[in-house]
């Protein structure tokens, strides 16, 4: 760990940002004031394998436990750009237009809406479209991470991720530009309006290439050059120009200020999960309640036994006394057997309630990424020429089905087996049928079976609702204009 400098604040307000990127944990301590600075810093490297609610609390370990006011700046937060028909949402506002933008988010953060603890904010409107930037956790994250830092002194304000700052960083005046590289994604500022900064998210890391114009037009015309903020030099090597890097402590330093008068400031710019305490306090009941029940239960069989193991003392002096017969003594005996084996009973079964407990989390938690990566592996592979038709699953099953304009293996199969090979499911060679609407026999109908290796029990999961049904000839005809007709049949790719 390496503290730079701090010292004590007295009586005065307190506040800490608490930071997380990639393997690096970063604690910055500030005064209460209205341009808070830096009272305290320390880094350290992130343990490995911890989770977001344990690497937050690793964070704030790094420092003195004392009550302060803390913000998370966590990199594995999902932050997203949501761009949405400004007809769609029209006279949604408050919680309705929270949940709304949670179901739009699901398909991208793949947490889903119930699940999900978020913070949004409007930015701006374009295009007839509203856009909006989000942030998501998964609900019990938040609660956990919570839970394990208010008893050290910490109470969490608000958990985001750090990307987005909408702050010029260094000096000057006027408007300003920024480009921010992170892992995962790459982040436009634009600050040509610095009380209405838009923002702009780019899911894609700054190596994959492309994403230079989707940023481009996330920006107004400007005349300046655009600044760069890389979270590490190895990221700073990708980008388009001489960027700063949060490696360097100068930057670092400045770069917390920011965000802490920007946290400090009234107004919400940025879009912070805010921990609900009162709804933390109470999940977190419910969720005791089948632990705290079988913990009574456990409790009485303890109390039966031990009142039991009382009434033989009692009945061995009343048999001392009155001279009563060993019958009857037997008998007592035996009923308190017979209530050690109930005991032993109930413990099994609460053992076998808290696996399978963990079993339906995990089947769950695996169906929904499973049902995520195939539509990621579609959306983001489908080859040219072939157009998605439909999408059934059933019985231990899941058909893709689709036109191509060439009767040639596209090897579509190949990317979804290989993405789905981990949930269990195994692709199966495609099937395709000429629908005899061009010369030489096509388009051709193809379909893609994925076939679960051991079939999953019923229950909480009913599959993937269908989302289309075969093709008439009609509809495959219309499907072929829309993907377009080559010149003649090149054969195709593998």
């Amino acid at each position: 760990m390496r503290m730079h400098w701090g010292w004590p604040l007295g009586s005065r307000g307190r506040s800490s940002l608490l930071v997380v990127i990639g393997s690096r944990l970063v604690r910055a301590d500030f005064d209460g004031l209205s341009e808070p600075e830096i009272r305290g810093l320390w880094e350290s490297a992130a343990p490995a394998g911890a989770g977001i609610a344990e690497l937050v609390e690793a964070a704030w370990m790094l420092g003195p436990r004392e009550r302060r006011r803390v913000h998370a700046l966590v990199e594995p937060v999902a932050t997203l750009g949501l761009a949405i028909p400004a007809g769609k949402m029209a006279g949604l506002q408050g919680t309705g237009l929270g949940r709304a933008l949670a179901f739009e988010a699901e398909a991208i953060s793949g947490i889903g809406p119930f699940d999900a603890a978020q913070g949004w904010v409007g930015s701006g409107t374009r295009d007839g479209l509203n856009w909006y930037w989000v942030s998501q956790l998964p609900r019990a994250e938040v609660e956990r991470l919570v839970g394990l830092i208010s008893p050290k002194g910490a109470t969490v304000e608000g958990i985001l991720h750090p990307g987005g700052l909408p702050r010029r960083l260094g000096p000057g005046s006027g408007g300003w530009q920024r480009i921010e590289l992170w892992d995962e994604h790459v982040v436009c500022v634009d600050g040509l309006a610095p009380q209405a900064a838009r923002v702009r998210i780019v899911e894609a890391p700054a190596s994959r290439s492309g994403w230079e114009a989707v940023g481009s037009d996330a920006f107004q015309p400007f005349p300046g050059e655009r600044g760069i903020l890389a979270a590490t030099s190895a990221l700073a090597r990708q980008g388009p120009g001489v960027a700063q890097v949060l490696e360097d402590e100068e930057v670092l330093r400045e770069w917390l200020r920011g965000w802490a008068r920007e946290l400090a400031s009234d107004g919400a710019r940025v879009p912070v999960i805010r921990p609900d305490h009162a709804a933390a306090f109470g999940a977190g009941r419910r969720k005791a309640r089948p632990i705290a029940v079988a913990a009574a239960v456990a409790l009485a069989c303890g109390a039966h036994a031990t009142w039991t193991k009382g009434q033989q003392s009692g009945f061995r002096r009343e048999l001392e006394e009155a001279g009563r017969p060993a019958a009857e003594l037997s008998m007592h005996r035996r009923k308190a057997s017979e209530l050690e084996v109930q005991l032993n009973e109930a413990r099994r079964e609460l053992k076998g309630l808290e696996e399978l407990r963990a079993y339906w989390k995990d089947t769950l938690d695996r169906e929904h990424r499973r049902h995520a990566t195939l539509l990621r592996v579609l959306a983001e592979t489908m080859p040219e020429g072939v157009m998605l038709a439909g999408l059934t699953e059933g019985s231990g099953e899941m058909r893709v089905s689709g036109v191509s304009l060439s009767p040639a293996a596209t090897g579509l199969g190949t990317r979804m087996g290989a993405a789905m090979e981990s949930f269990g499911w195994r692709a199966e060679p495609p099937t395709r049928r000429a629908l005899g609407l061009l010369p030489g026999g096509g388009p051709w109908q193809v379909e893609w079976t994925l076939k679960a290796v051991a079939p999953p029990p019923g229950g909480p999961m009913a599959g993937l609702t269908n989302l289309a049904t075969g093709l008439s000839r009609e509809a495959a005809r219309t499907s072929v204009l829309a993907v377009g007709l080559p010149g003649r049949d090149e054969g195709g790719g593998r």
